[in-house]
């Protein structure tokens, strides 16, 4: 009797414990939606040797979503809108100030761009340890620029700033890709609502400045890459 008792015992422990897997496997959400901010250190990234180049700090946000295809591995894609751009000296070819007076000295270039950004990302995720979980990001992003701005100034003349207005003599390009990588954490709130934090590298596979303006600028077949560092904090639900 005690045999049978300990035998049926031990098979309602046991149904109990899968009957709590099943549920919590069904109450698993495949995908999630966010929110997060992103602010950057973007920077000129150029196989020039005559560029001197600093860094910017910029801004973005935008929206997550991930799809959860196994246990500690999501796809993960959403929009942001990215300010990106770099600052460099460089030594342009036939400058031009504004009194219409040739120019060969060096020229402060400060270039501006709103980017709306399409990242493409896969999520490895550890197990949680307690409220936490880690994790690692993977990818890229496809980019379209759709607020361009250059500022040019001759270093000489500190006071005399050529304003490029409608006739941009270095354009920026219209887009491009991007490879990132990130590392990361998130903070469980309870349920599925999680704490995002991570920082990200990001290098742009492709030339940020347009031909023509690599031509202004005095390019002989280099780089010009508008390449960012970020944080992103964010929320997910």
């Amino acid at each position: 009797m005690l045999k049978v008792t300990t035998k049926v015992l031990i098979l309602l422990l046991t149904s109990t414990s899968l009957l709590q897997a099943q549920t919590a496997a069904d109450t698993r959400t495949p995908f999630r939606f966010g929110i997060h901010a992103s602010p950057n250190l973007s920077f000129l990234s150029s196989n020039d040797g005559e560029v001197d180049g600093s860094l910017q700090a910029k801004f973005g946000f935008g929206l997550i979503t991930e799809f959860n295809f196994a246990d500690n591995y999501s796809f993960s894609t959403g929009v942001e809108y990215v300010f990106r751009g770099a600052k460099g000296s460089f030594q342009p070819n036939n400058y031009t100030l504004e009194d219409g007076s040739s120019y060969d000295g060096r020229v402060v270039a400060e270039f501006k761009s709103g980017m709306v950004q399409i990242p493409v990302m896969l999520k490895m995720r550890t197990r949680p340890f307690g409220y936490y979980t880690y994790f690692a990001d993977f990818g890229g992003s496809l980019n379209v620029n759709t607020a361009g701005q250059v500022n040019l100034k001759p270093t000489p003349t500190p006071n005399t700033n050529t304003d490029t207005g409608g006739q941009k003599p270095v354009d920026v390009a219209f887009g491009g890709v991007m490879f990132s990588i990130g590392l990361g954490g998130e903070y469980d709130l309870g349920g599925q609502t999680a704490l995002l934090l991570g920082i990200y590298y990001n290098r742009s596979l492709f030339d940020n400045i347009s031909a023509d303006g690599q031509r202004v600028l005095g390019n002989k077949g280099n780089t010009y890459r508008f390449d960012y560092v970020n944080l992103k904090v964010g929320v997910l639900f």
